[in-house]
């Protein structure tokens, strides 16, 4: 996975669930910290696992 497509697959989940917000603003400082592929791939994977563990909640779809 491309560093761009981490970046999207990440705006992906925080656009479509509502996460703690302790646990977004973990995310942004450690991907502030560093511009490696790899320790973006791990902030990803703790978004996926908040996800999967019941910490994040979907976001309703708005509608017009």
């Amino acid at each position: 996975m491309t560093n761009e497509e981490v970046a999207n697959r990440i705006n992906q989940l925080v656009n479509e669930y509502q996460f703690p917000l302790l646990v977004l603003l973990d995310v942004q400082k450690r991907l502030s910290d560093s511009n490696c592929p790899h320790y973006a791939m791990q902030q990803l994977r703790y978004l996926e696992n908040n996800v999967r563990a019941g910490m994040a909640t979907k976001r309703e779809v708005q509608h017009d």
